[in-house]
């Protein structure tokens, strides 16, 4: 999910955002392992079918990588420097509360039941979702996981009106359409691309964009050290080696597994990370918690949430970690990452079987639990976002007690505390959501996709 903070009159994403370990020596390192592009895959929305080709070989060497496992040992931690301020001024507090007056006041929260539903794919149920600007006009598109597996753009004209964008098919062979998606500029064309991730497939996928909505019709494929323990891998990107193009980091079985982008929709190199005394790598985000200019780590493990600490060049410390105690269930499913106490510091939000947990930080990066879980029946996702313009990270949470998924909104009151939640409903068959401003006007809106296709939208009515 996407991290939102309100600064003036401006939302920005913060930098939060989103396995497999090979057997190793008595050094704790694997030998180089070659992970180039498994072939440039055809794919074509004609009939719903697509062909392969034979891999280039000119296209194999250029992005050939190498592979090695680091073993550490999560007693260690490291601490950082001091956390800056964030310059955010709530809107007007004194104004009246009333919804639909245009009036954007602090504390109100204004959102419909979905609505203005748009038609992605063939009524082919959508999965997933990922955020970025495909066509450089300066809007959020998305992007979309069918059940095929293909890939379908939303293009969004700002007023937001959705366009259903060229299909791309991603896999066959009866390859599950769980998944996850995420996008971001891989190759410095100021277009971004598509990063994504298939449940049962030791793959990941690289898509990139034409630069006018479109989708490349070819992609490459990348080996992740098999881990029969993974299922679905967990997603996050970010620039972890300072040559401002966002890389990759994977999170599933026993390891994290970090593929350096090599600027031009390729990979350098693909680190493997295990920590022997820890299992269940999960949910995954990138932050710079220490605070020092460095984008770290934050994973869920089986019962704690680890901070692996960056050195600067994608070089990554054991993690600290800090055991999540929510009612005994072992492994946290969900996990973001923002200033939720208020105090200048990154915080951590983890939940799973109904239960979210807030992990405050301590401007060192390092966590401690704080406050008792919330408890929240039917969880299914959340995300972090100020909804109310009172410049506090708001919690929301998509969760279906009565078999009914509906939107619970926990405004912040400022002390690591939540208030008693606001309900909205989304559409029937409402499987994915995500939090971003759609229409440019500085609030964040909610977008979610469904079981019959259709892209799903809750604007923000102050």
């Amino acid at each position: 999910m996407v991290a939102l903070t309100l600064c003036g009159a401006c939302f920005n994403p913060s930098s939060a955002t989103s396995s497999d370990p090979e057997t190793v020596d008595d050094s704790g390192t694997t030998p180089a392992l070659d992970v180039g592009a498994q072939g440039s895959t055809e794919s074509s929305a004609s009939g719903g079918e697509a062909t392969s080709n034979e891999s280039n070989s000119s296209e194999s060497e250029a992005s050939a990588t190498t592979s090695t496992t680091t073993v550490v040992d999560s007693s260690e931690s490291n601490t950082g420097g001091t956390l800056p301020t964030d310059p955010c001024e709530p809107a007007d507090p004194g104004g009246t509360m009333v919804c639909g007056d245009a009036l954007l006041v602090a504390g109100e929260i204004c959102y419909p039941s979905m609505g203005s539903s748009t038609p992605l794919s063939n009524a082919e149920p959508l999965w997933a979702l990922g955020l970025g600007d495909l066509d450089g006009n300066g809007t959020t598109d998305v992007v979309a996981l069918t059940d095929t597996p293909s890939i379908v753009p939303g293009l969004n004209d700002g007023t937001p009106s959705f366009s259903a964008g060229t299909v791309r098919l991603i896999a066959t062979g009866g390859m599950s359409s769980r998944g996850v998606v995420k996008l971001a500029d891989l190759d410095g064309d100021r277009f971004d691309d598509v990063v994504m991730t298939l449940e049962s497939l030791r793959q990941f996928v690289i898509v990139g964009s034409e630069g006018n909505g479109t989708l490349a019709t070819s992609y490459d494929t990348f080996d992740i050290p098999d881990d029969p323990s993974a299922g679905q891998y967990e997603l996050a990107l970010g620039d972890l080696d300072g040559d401002s193009i966002p890389d990759i980091v994977l999170s599933g079985g026993s390891a994290i597994h970090i593929a350096v982008s090599d600027g031009a929709l390729g990979i350098e190199t693909l680190t493997s990370i295990t920590t022997p005394d820890l299992a269940g790598a999960r949910a995954v985000a990138v932050a710079d918690v220490e605070p020092d200019g460095d984008l770290d780590i934050v994973v869920s493990y089986a019962e704690v949430v680890g901070v692996h600490h960056n050195g600067g060049r994608a070089d990554f410390s054991a993690p600290h970690t800090v055991l999540v105690d929510i009612g005994g269930v072992a492994g946290t499913a969900l996990l973001d990452v923002a200033d939720l106490t208020a105090d200048g510091a990154p915080d951590i939000a983890v939940g799973i079987s109904g239960r979210v947990l807030t992990l405050a930080g301590n401007g060192d990066g390092t966590f401690a639990a704080d406050g008792d879980p919330l408890d929240v029946r039917g969880l299914v996702d959340m995300a972090l976002a100020d909804v109310n313009a009172d410049c506090l990270t708001d919690l929301l949470i998509a969760a279906n007690p009565n078999q009914v998924l509906d939107l619970h909104i926990y405004a912040n009151r400022g002390n690591g505390e939540w208030a008693e939640p606001t309900l909205f409903g989304f559409s029937g068959g409402s499987t994915a959501f995500e939090v971003t401003d759609l229409d440019g006007d500085s609030i964040p809106d909610v977008v979610g996709c469904d079981i019959l296709g259709e892209l799903d939208l809750s604007l923000s009515e102050p």
